[in-house]
């Protein structure tokens, strides 16, 4: 029977540092891949950003030329504004101009005109709408209806006229001092809507003047009602 010769410590000695250098050997190799990894993700990440830059570079042309050809309207309310009232028909009437300009690069058309009549001091709604066919406009004595062009080089000014009839309701929240907003909305084919408002207060005078009478009575408001600034 052969004797077996105990592994000298030497022999352990060399299989740990071969280990040991295995292993060391291992994670250099790691560190080099995931090294490898991290700089190919930040070329990608420099190219994706050049990429965006340059499309967006090649964007702004167009972009630029979208802005540029847009109309700029922009519609102002002309004092004095004139407020009727008939009895007979319970029909309350509004006169004022409009002036229409367009400041853009390109020419604008209104295709729906629309206002309405609201009082932010009364407790109830009180909002009375009017419908499209409630509004008049002239220009010059002619006929003014939508559609209807507002040109770059072409500013309008137009004779506005409101009439409708009202119910009892509306009749009894006008006859209460309070202040007022009439605001008229034009609304363009691209559907913004410009609008011009005219505010101001009717007092117990007012009332007694134009809505106590058994006949037709108006009103000017000459300017807008100090109390109106910042409301």
């Amino acid at each position: 029977m052969n004797d077996v010769v105990p592994p000298s410590q030497d022999s352990e000695r060399t299989a740990v540092e071969r280990i040991t250098k295995l292993e060391a050997q291992l994670e250099e190799t790691k560190k080099g891949l995931i090294g490898r990894v991290e700089r190919f993700g930040i070329i990608i990440g420099v190219i994706g950003a050049v990429f965006s830059v340059l499309l967006g570079l090649f964007s702004l042309p167009k972009a630029y030329e979208d802005f540029r050809s847009k109309p700029e309207t922009k519609v102002v309310g002309g004092w004095p504004l004139r407020m009727s009232y008939n009895p007979q028909g319970k029909n309350i009437g509004f006169n004022f101009t409009l002036k229409v300009a367009n400041d853009g690069a390109a020419d604008d058309t209104i295709t729906e005109v629309r206002a309405n009549l609201k009082s932010d001091e009364l407790r109830e709604n009180n909002t009375l709408y009017f419908s499209p066919a409630d509004l008049k406009f002239m220009e010059k004595g002619v006929d003014v209806r939508p559609a209807f062009n507002v040109g770059i080089t072409s500013p309008r000014e137009l004779a506005c006229s409101i009439s409708s009839e009202i119910g009892d309701t509306d009749l009894v929240a006008l006859r209460r001092p309070a202040l007022w907003h009439l605001v008229v909305e034009l609304i363009a084919e691209n559907k913004q809507s410009h609008s011009a408002e005219f505010c101001f207060r009717i007092t117990n005078g007012h009332i007694q003047q134009v809505f106590d009478s058994t006949s037709e009575q108006s009103i000017n408001y000459v300017a807008q009602s100090p109390q109106c600034e910042g409301k």
